[in-house]
């Protein structure tokens, strides 16, 4: 077999992990009309799953989106579905940087599929964890020929939690949040996500934040020093969001779902991003407390693991 090349997979399957802020700082706005981040993000074991299948007689791009209904069966989701999904978004980054990179294009079409567990509108990265996934996926299917800088590249063209996705683990991010420096990895602790019925725009959750918010700053030094002790009650103690007092105002369930959660047993709790998830930490959490909070709230909760 010397000299010739291996097959292209038929098909391939990434994990497309969430995301979790143990601590988010939006600071001023900026003259461009954005505002600075400063944040510690880290992955967690509730993923979607993306499939990539090259279509050799046919050169469009085309994906599917499918929610699990917790029984092992799945609904599509045609509002999902289609071109404006951020994971055709990611597959024509990616042909972008492999023509600047190896000076070619993609051979052939794309079926990509999404079989969804990460709650939309819950600041847990879903969308952008798809679209990490499939740059990961069809660097695979062209014989890993891109860098990890260059697939992160790609990834930051994206969107501005992919480059995060991308690269998973616990990580310092700031500016637009595409800027990355690598932390201490946090230890495997167990989590509670928890989504009210009602959700918030990250687009909402920035208009309610410039009219009613405070800017602040993290430190990052402050955070290596937590993350290192490796201790449940050093990470606890450093959870902060200064999103969560402009989302609460229009969503008060935020503020209640928070409360049970340190009623019940969790060291720290905090909304993730600009919500509307809820994330509790706690090593006893389970099945029951799952059940308690999603009937106390009329919501749905995950038990998932820092990864």
């Amino acid at each position: 077999m010397d000299g010739l090349s291996a097959p292209r997979p038929v098909s391939v399957t990434e994990t497309a992990r969430a995301k979790i802020n143990l601590a988010l700082a939006v600071g001023e706005l900026r003259p461009d009309g954005y505002h600075g981040l400063q944040t510690v993000m880290q992955t967690i074991s509730l993923a979607d799953e993306v499939s990539v299948t090259p279509l050799a007689d046919d050169r469009a791009i085309r994906c599917r989106c499918a929610w699990a209904n917790g029984d092992g069966t799945w609904t599509d989701d045609p509002g999902l579905s289609g071109t404006d999904n951020i994971a055709v978004t990611a597959a024509r980054c990616y042909e972008d940087e492999l023509r600047r990179a190896a000076g070619r294009n993609l051979a052939f079409g794309l079926n990509i599929q999404i079989k969804k567990n990460i709650p939309a509108q819950a600041g847990l990265g879903g969308g952008s964890a798809d679209a990490a996934a499939v740059l990961r996926a069809l660097n695979r299917l062209e014989g890993m020929p891109l860098s990890q800088a260059a697939l992160e590249a790609a990834a930051r063209r994206c969107g501005a939690d992919v480059p995060f996705c991308l690269r998973g683990g616990t990580q310092w991010a700031e500016g637009a949040g595409t800027t990355l420096m690598p932390l201490p990895a946090a230890p495997a602790l167990p989590v509670i996500i928890v989504q009210p019925s009602a959700g918030v725009s990250t687009a909402e959750a920035y208009r309610l934040f410039d009219r009613l918010g405070e800017p602040e700053e993290l430190d990052r030094a402050e955070w290596r020093s937590r993350l290192a002790s490796g201790g449940t009650a050093e990470i606890a103690s450093g959870l902060r969001n200064n999103f969560e007092p402009v989302v609460a105002a229009v969503l008060p369930v935020i503020a209640e779902i928070k409360a049970m959660l340190l009623r019940e047993g969790c060291s720290g709790a905090l909304l993730t991003g600009s919500g509307s998830a809820v994330f509790g930490l706690s090593p006893t959490a389970g099945g029951s407390l799952a059940r308690r909070v999603e009937a106390e709230f009329a919501c749905r909760a995950w038990l998932a693991v820092f990864e």
